[in-house]
């Protein structure tokens, strides 16, 4: 039957992606919309967000609609 609740605003699931490597970050960049990331030191967390940015525009996609979370 129908669903009673109010659909999200971007109106499907929203997906999570976990990955480090540089192949997981290109797949994120094609479909996620957060991302789950590790990295202790700010030096690597500065790195992997300018990788996906990266990705994300090579991919056609504005970064500052994907979260990530480390």
């Amino acid at each position: 039957g129908p669903h009673s609740s109010v659909p999200s605003p971007q109106v499907r699931p929203v997906l999570l992606q976990a990955g480090r490597a540089p192949r997981g970050i290109r797949a994120s960049a094609n479909f996620a919309d957060v991302i789950f990331a590790a990295g202790k030191a700010v030096s690597e967390k500065k790195k992997h967000r300018s990788m996906l940015d990266a990705e994300l525009v090579a991919a056609g996609r504005d970064p500052a609609e994907v979260g990530i979370l480390f």
